[in-house]
């Protein structure tokens, strides 16, 4: 008698196992199903019309997202000092000029830059970056930094360049 209780039961947690493991599998299904995107391709008269999924842009779309980037990659770009050192610090005293000289060429030139300085390492390297809304300035100023600093080997003027976040 032990032995007819024990195949039933068994047979009873196989077959319980068995629902379970297909409700499973069929949620898997549902999902993959729920998360493919369908371009359909609707015909009227004569004429054939192109219905896309919903968030799947069309070429369109997509090429003015990717214009919109550019530019605002582009008004991000701005002018990056880099100040670096090689195991003895960076060039402090440069670095203090350059403040001072950015503050008088606002002044003197009516140009409204701004600058920021973002940190990166351990020996106070850092980056400054300077933005301005006047293109002209920029790289005027540019050009003066460039012949200012041409000899320091710690020091980098990078025109056109995106801010470190």
């Amino acid at each position: 008698m032990k032995k007819s209780q024990l195949y039933i039961l068994s047979l009873l947690l196989i077959t319980l196992f068995s629902f379970v493991f297909n409700d499973v599998q069929a949620k898997k299904k549902r999902c993959k199903r729920k998360k493919a995107k369908t371009t359909q391709i609707a015909a009227t008269d004569s004429t054939t019309h192109v219905v896309r999924a919903p968030g799947v842009p069309n070429q369109r779309e997509h090429d003015s997202l990717k214009a919109a980037k550019m530019k605002e990659k582009l008004q991000s770009s701005a002018l990056v000092v880099s100040f670096i050192s090689m195991s003895s610090g960076i060039d402090i005293k440069s670095a203090q000029e350059l403040e001072a000289f950015i503050l008088s060429y606002n002044k003197e030139h009516k140009c409204d830059m701004t600058y920021e300085k973002k940190p990166w390492g351990r020996e106070g390297e850092r980056d400054y970056c300077i933005i301005a809304s006047n293109k002209v300035c920029l790289d005027d100023f540019a050009k003066i930094l460039k012949t200012k600093f041409n000899g320091n080997r710690l020091i980098f003027v990078k025109e056109n360049t995106p801010c470190k976040k």
